[in-house]
C-alpha cells in the first residue's frame, strides 16, 4: 500500500500541477472540464472527457470495499495490486474506465482501464504523475 508519505507527496504534486483541490465538487467537471478534449484523446482516443478526483485520494482496494459492484465487473483487477493503485480519476458519466497511479513501480506509473470488444486491459498512459500532468496540460494553467 502506498505509504501516507507517498500519498501526501502524490496529492501535493497533483495540486501543485493544477489538479483539483480537496473539497472540489467532482460533478462540476462534467460542465467545466479541467482537461480539454484534444488532450484526453491524445492518450485515450475512445474517450471525450476526464474527471480528476480531488484529494483525499483512495486506493483501488479501498474503493472496491465501498463499490464492489463496479470492481466485481473488472476482470483484469488481478493484473494490478489494488493496494498499490491509487485512483486518480475516470472518464466521465457513461464511461466505466478509471485512471490510476500504479505504485508497483518507482516512480508510480499511470494506467487507464480500457474496456474493448476483445476484453479489458490496463494501458500505460504515463511513466510518472509528473508526465501525466504535462500530458494533460495542467501545468500550463495551474
Amino acid at each position: 500500500m502506498p505509504t501516507g508519505e507517498q500519498r501526501g507527496d502524490l496529492e501535493s504534486t497533483l495540486v501543485a500541477g493544477g489538479w483539483p483541490r480537496e473539497g472540489t465538487r467532482v460533478d462540476d467537471q462534467h460542465f467545466s472540464p479541467l482537461v480539454v478534449r484534444d488532450r484526453v484523446r491524445a492518450f485515450a482516443p475512445d474517450e471525450d472527457h476526464l474527471v480528476l478526483y480531488p484529494p483525499p485520494l483512495v486506493t483501488v482496494s479501498e474503493d472496491a470495499a465501498r463499490n464492489p459492484a463496479y470492481w466485481d465487473e473488472v476482470s483484469v483487477i488481478d493484473q494490478i495490486d489494488p493496494r498499490e493503485a491509487v485512483l486518480l480519476g475516470d472518464f466521465g458519466t457513461g464511461s466505466e474506465t478509471v485512471l490510476i497511479a500504479d505504485y508497483r513501480t518507482t516512480p508510480a506509473r499511470v494506467l487507464r482501464l480500457v474496456w474493448a470488444a476483445e476484453g479489458q486491459y490496463w494501458e500505460n498512459v504515463a511513466s510518472s504523475v509528473d508526465e501525466l500532468i504535462d500530458l494533460l496540460g495542467l501545468a500550463d494553467v495551474g
